[in-house]
């Protein structure tokens, strides 16, 4: 019982800068849909880390950046909450044939 109190509250106290700040961070950053392309190459054109506070400005300017290296026909984003409150945020990417 005691561990069980003790997980609660370190769950808990993670939560609690965001939920006092008001601030979102990102959880988590996936990748999809790419063949050709490598994830290294992609991530290092994302600003967007684990970490980071969410913006759409930066989201915007990254999906922006994807597009210009040519390699995609299609470049979305999709947000989820995750599991510390935080946001989840996946690459969705058509590549060019």
């Amino acid at each position: 019982m005691f561990l069980l109190t003790v997980s609660c509250h370190e769950k808990i106290h993670q939560n609690l800068p965001n939920a006092l700040s008001g601030r979102t961070l990102i959880e988590e950053v996936s990748i999809l849909g790419n063949r050709r392309a490598s994830t290294d190459t992609i991530r290092s054109n994302i600003q967007a880390k684990v970490g980071d506070e969410f913006s759409p400005a930066v989201i915007k300017r990254d999906i922006q950046r994807l597009y210009s290296l040519g390699y995609f026909d299609d470049v979305r984003v999709e947000e989820t909450t995750g599991a510390n409150g935080g946001k989840i945020v996946t690459f969705v990417l058509r590549e060019k044939l």
